[in-house]
């Protein structure tokens, strides 16, 4: 089923980072100088670090700058109400909202499911294990390895550096709406065709139970509410839209003259808002609210709105007959389709360190690589070779050794790791394998891939399965039109 870019309407997820971000920026309006550094300290920063030799995306040449907003999941001091199974290991980020801001100040805010399937390069975990590049769920890269492998995996994706990180912790949420004095939410019916078969009012797994039409929500119950994903006709698609209207009510109520004018409700919910925000070490505040401001204030001509175009995958993208992938179920996202949306982000300067398809390209001072090939799958050899070169590698010597081998491994030097990382992030099933006599050379031993890769790159995406609810009416539409407030 396709997900549809969407135009002219606040995307589903960032709701969860602007009401944060434009909650602090109503509490300056009514505290000056001296809340701000109240704030200050309530804001958290966290370190972002880029392993040793990783090739980022070149900063822009004409004056614009990348946000990174991601909408997390960690469940911290939620126990088990909303997993069954218990807590989840690690932290997942929800949403991710790529926000280009230009010289000229008008912006673009990209929302990319959580569920897309991705290269995420190779790292090394808290406890010095090194895990080799793979292909995930996008917010499998938060979970394993933070904020700075989610960075990583974003350039990866986009081609774009990523100058700020900021993120807001859902579970903040739960405060916040008690702050409120709760929320009002729409849920509408299922389509025809799945009633009786899915059940989008009650889900024992988020904890969420509702009715039809307008629900009040607590705390409690807007946090469920935010999560559920199970019983939704297109799963984390709907509930990205759920996420919207929920954080599009909170954005109204918040900024109402019952809260504003209201020192006494302002300064707590202000205080929650930015206890539950998280920002790299390179942000500031003042950069923090100029793009809430913008946010804000820009009128349609000046922003811009869009989602990652994504279908469910088939049997051309590597999926099994219950269109799963590795047992997953995962979205594949629309090479081209995403290209169109990047590609009036992008500046000359910066695309000359990356391909077409975002990945970096070899370093000026790359040596020639010794390849080889240990992998009887004909079609996947010919796709890594084309990638090597679309990226600018140079081949010193290749040959062809049997028996075939599940292992794709580069060896490099300690003086050629920069050079190792660009390759790796071009054949993603490889590991890397550091040979301290090597010096400045790489050999790429080129194995079979796991199942699941196929080609690296797609210029005409299949088809796939539509949906079949109806269109809505063309004509003007806005996150406070009482239409987009429903949802399933």
């Amino acid at each position: 089923m396709a997900a549809e870019p969407q135009r002219g309407l606040l995307p589903r997820s960032l709701r969860i980072v602007a009401v944060g971000l434009s909650a602090v920026v109503l509490v300056l309006s009514v505290g000056g100088w001296i809340t701000k550094q109240v704030l200050v300290g309530l804001i958290n920063q966290v370190s972002v670090e880029f392993p040793p030799g990783y090739h980022r995306p070149g900063e822009q040449q004409n004056g614009s700058t990348n946000y990174l907003l991601v909408g997390s999941d960690s469940r911290t001091g939620t126990g088990k109400e909303y997993d069954q199974y218990g807590i989840v290991k690690g932290g997942r980020s929800d949403t991710q909202i790529l926000a280009h801001v230009a010289a000229d100040g008008t912006t673009t805010l990209i929302s990319f499911p959580r569920d897309i399937y991705v290269i995420i390069p190779s790292y090394t975990d808290n406890k010095g294990t090194v895990h080799s590049a793979e292909r995930n769920k996008l917010n499998a890269a938060f979970e394993d390895g933070g904020p700075s492998l989610l960075i990583q995996t974003m350039e990866l994706l986009t081609g774009l550096r990523i100058d700020h990180y900021v993120e807001v912790d859902l579970s903040g949420f739960k405060k916040i709406t008690n702050q409120l004095g709760g929320i009002d939410v729409c849920i509408k019916k299922v389509p025809a065709n799945l009633t009786g078969q899915i059940d989008n009012l009650n889900d024992d797994l988020s904890g969420f139970h509702g009715h039809l039409g307008v629900n009040h929500l607590d705390g409690e119950a807007a946090l469920a509410f935010v999560r559920q994903r199970h019983g939704l006709p297109d799963g984390d698609l709907d509930r990205i839209k759920r996420q919207q209207q929920f954080l599009g009510a909170m954005f109204r109520q918040a900024s109402s003259g019952s809260v504003l004018f209201r020192p006494d409700r302002l300064l707590p919910l202000m205080s929650d808002a930015a206890s539950s925000i998280t920002m790299d070490q390179a942000t500031d505040v003042d950069q923090l609210l100029d793009l809430a401001q913008r946010i804000r204030s820009l009128g349609p001509d000046k922003l811009r709105f869009e989602t990652v175009p994504t279908h469910w995958p088939t049997s051309v993208d590597g999926a099994d007959s219950s269109g799963l992938i590795n047992g997953a179920s995962v979205l594949i996202y629309e090479s081209a389709g995403l290209q169109n949306i990047l590609g009036p982000l992008r500046d000359r300067p910066t695309d000359a360190n990356v391909t077409l398809d975002g990945r970096p390209l070899a370093p000026p001072d790359a040596p020639p690589i010794d390849v080889v090939v240990r992998a009887s799958n004909e079609a996947a050899v010919v796709h890594a070779l084309a990638a090597i070169n679309a990226a600018g590698f140079r081949t010193a010597s290749s040959h062809i050794e049997t028996p075939p081998s599940n292992k794709t491994t580069i060896t490099y030097g300690p003086d050629a790791e920069a050079s190792a990382r660009a390759l790796a992030a071009n054949v993603p099933w490889a590991r890397l394998a550091l040979d301290p006599a090597a010096g400045k050379s790489l050999r790429l031993e080129l194995g079979e891939p796991p199942a699941g890769f196929g080609p690296l790159t797609r210029v005409t995406p299949p088809d796939f399965p539509q949906s079949n609810e109806p269109k809505p009416a063309a004509g003007p539409a806005n996150a406070a039109s009482p239409a987009n407030r429903c949802t399933y």
